[in-house]
């Protein structure tokens, strides 16, 4: 689970919610465990979340 994958990082999970995105969205899914639409990215040498 998510959330799980999350605490093991020692990153905190939330829950956001945005009007304009109403669903979670993929802008550039060509790297491996990167997600937009406010998610997190695993991308080595990465631990920003992306905005």
């Amino acid at each position: 689970m998510e959330v799980d994958y999350l605490i093991r990082n020692k990153w905190t999970p939330c829950i956001e919610f945005e009007l304009e995105h109403g669903f979670v969205y993929c802008e550039h899914g060509n790297i491996p465990g990167y997600y937009d639409g406010r998610y997190w990215s695993s991308v080595e040498g990465s631990e920003r979340v992306q905005e």
